[in-house]
């Protein structure tokens, strides 16, 4: 159980730098898959910490994508790149519920 504390906590810690700075306006939207390389980084970081499973792998990657996108609805309101934002959001939105339900199984 301390392992599902420790993952959410670095999950809203990473989610919450992100979507700051995106807000912030600091990184332009075309530089942010910049931020692809944080996610072996987080990774690493929760392989040190002996969280260590495939499911914290599709999380992280479903919680990036999913950050990404979600703000990205709110701007772009017709055209084919919001359906397809859409479906992204979509998919990573129910791959991280699904596998964080898998987690919360696994952990209890």
């Amino acid at each position: 159980m301390k392992s599902l504390v420790t993952l959410l906590t670095y999950h809203l810690l990473f989610s919450s730098l992100l979507i700051f700075i995106i807000v912030s306006g600091n990184l332009p939207i075309s530089e942010i898959f910049l931020g692809l390389v944080f996610i072996p980084g987080l990774n690493k970081g929760l392989t040190y910490l002996k969280i260590d499973s495939q499911k914290t792998r599709i999380l992280n990657l479903a919680l990036y994508f999913m950050i990404l996108s979600l703000p990205q609805l709110m701007l772009i309101s017709s055209g084919w790149k919001y359906y397809l934002l859409l479906t992204i959001a979509s998919l990573s939105s129910i791959t991280y519920l699904y596998y964080l339900y898998q987690f919360v199984k696994e952990s209890q």
